[in-house]
């Protein structure tokens, strides 16, 4: 993932298994709270949408942090006329750039961990009205396969989650994401249904871990000769992990394969 990363103050731990409640008020770029008052090792990085209630896409960065990628993506979003709430889960956690590793703070269940708060969070608000989804990219795409994991999620050791919890993301999408055994693979049942979206070329997310069964609840799109991170423009910096060219047949087909998927699903 891209190395250029937007830095915020503050760390925090992330505390005992607590029941997942949010507070509605929150200030960008602020720790989300638990039904106790305590902060929560996550953040929203940035919220794009009017006053008017619609449904919300959250979107979960990879290893680099929030980047240019997840920003673009909002931004694609509130075009297809959605809310679109970036997570930041490094800044409170002190995590850095960590391409192609494991961090604790940074796997795939602090990050499912996360977006149940978001979510919790989201359903707060007087501009969300309606269902909500979540993208995930690169790593973040390992907390989708996370979050989609009904045992994974009823097993968690940070959080209670309640059926209802477990209810509140309509849909996934899941770009270039980890599907290594030692983060998270697709579940053989999601909980919901999952877009996946990876290039045939992608030597960091390698494309034969992210098997998906047969299931019909997963669509499953791979991009001839496209990299990691192909819907980057820019150059990466410092980038020694992985092969990344911009493919723009590739990033203009995701999305609108992605568009149409979540009209499918959050319109209907």
């Amino acid at each position: 993932m891209i190395a250029a990363v937007f830095v915020m103050a503050g760390c925090v731990s992330t505390g005992p298994k607590v029941p997942v409640s949010v507070q509605p008020n929150l200030s960008q770029m602020r720790n989300l709270t638990d039904s106790t008052g305590k902060e929560l090792p996550v953040r929203i990085s940035i919220r794009l949408g009017d006053n008017q209630p619609k449904p919300t896409v959250i979107v979960g960065h990879g290893s680099a942090g929030v980047t240019p990628i997840e920003y673009a993506q909002a931004r694609h979003l509130r075009g297809w006329g959605y809310n679109a709430v970036v997570v930041d889960h490094y800044t409170a956690r002190g995590i850095k750039v960590h391409t192609g590793r494991r961090v604790a703070g940074g796997l795939p269940d602090d990050r499912a961990a996360d977006m149940v708060a978001v979510a919790k969070w989201v359903q707060q608000q007087p501009w969300h009205k309606g269902k909500i989804a979540v993208i995930g990219v690169s790593q973040g795409g390992a907390g989708v396969w996370a979050l989609a994991n009904e045992r994974n999620m009823r097993s968690h050791s940070a959080i209670q989650v309640t059926d209802e919890e477990l209810k509140l993301i309509t849909v996934g999408v899941a770009m270039y994401p980890a599907c290594a055994p030692d983060l998270a693979s697709p579940p053989r049942d999601p909980i919901f249904p999952v877009q996946l979206h990876i290039g045939e070329a992608d030597d960091l997310a390698l494309p034969r871990w992210c098997e998906t069964f047969g299931n019909p609840k997963y669509e499953k799109h791979i991009y001839a000769g496209a990299t990691h991170s192909f819907n980057y423009a820019g150059v990466i910096p410092n980038n020694t992990r992985f092969t990344h060219r911009y493919d723009r047949e590739a990033d203009e087909l995701s999305q609108s394969r992605i568009k149409s998927y979540l009209d499918k699903h959050l319109k209907n």
